[in-house]
């Protein structure tokens, strides 16, 4: 079989136990670029992907961050799907009552209110520091800005977690 193109994961796919790439990933990307383009997908922010690709020297490849919500060629963004900010705010305010910590994603921005332990683990398993800012100012920003969000990253314990999932479903979902 002759490939054309090849898509990676990173996150149980790439990264050993250690969130590292192994000895024998880098020799594989190696010499797999030399026949076809080996590009990186993932849930993760740009950021968190970057030092990936230069670890195995496919810098020049694009980056299919958020799960497709955002491509990058070249480092220009080819296409970007956001979050509406009505969403984002409906949902902040949703969560006053479970306090489910929420991250906020857009491009290399990761704002986050406080730097609790999820945000300590994503931290170190993606290399990226996130900006601690109170989420209210950083939705006033966003709506200053025009730009919402590319992905929200809600952590807490599962049974808020799920309340949260049944609030976006009953919502949001079409």
């Amino acid at each position: 079989m002759i490939y054309k193109i090849v898509f990676s994961d990173i996150d149980g796919t790439l990264l050993n136990k250690d969130r590292e790439l192994s000895a024998l990933t880098k020799r594989v990307f190696r010499e797999l670029q030399k026949d076809v383009p080996v590009v990186l997908i993932s849930s993760r922010m740009p950021d968190a992907m970057r030092h990936l690709q230069h670890k195995l020297h496919i810098g020049h490849q694009p980056l299919i961050c958020y799960n497709g919500a955002l491509i990058l060629v070249d480092g220009k963004t080819i296409s970007s799907t956001e979050i509406p900010l009505n969403i984002v705010q409906q949902l902040h305010e949703f969560n006053k009552e479970f306090n489910c910590h929420l991250g906020l994603y857009n491009n290399d921005d990761w704002f986050v209110p406080e730097m609790y332990k999820w945000a300590t683990r994503e931290e170190n398993n993606t290399k990226v520091t996130p900006v601690v800012k109170p989420t209210e100012e950083v939705l006033t920003a966003v709506e200053k800005s025009g730009n919402a969000a590319h992905q929200i990253m809600a952590m807490g314990v599962e049974e808020k977690i799920d309340k949260i999932e049944k609030l976006l479903l009953a919502t949001f979902h079409s």
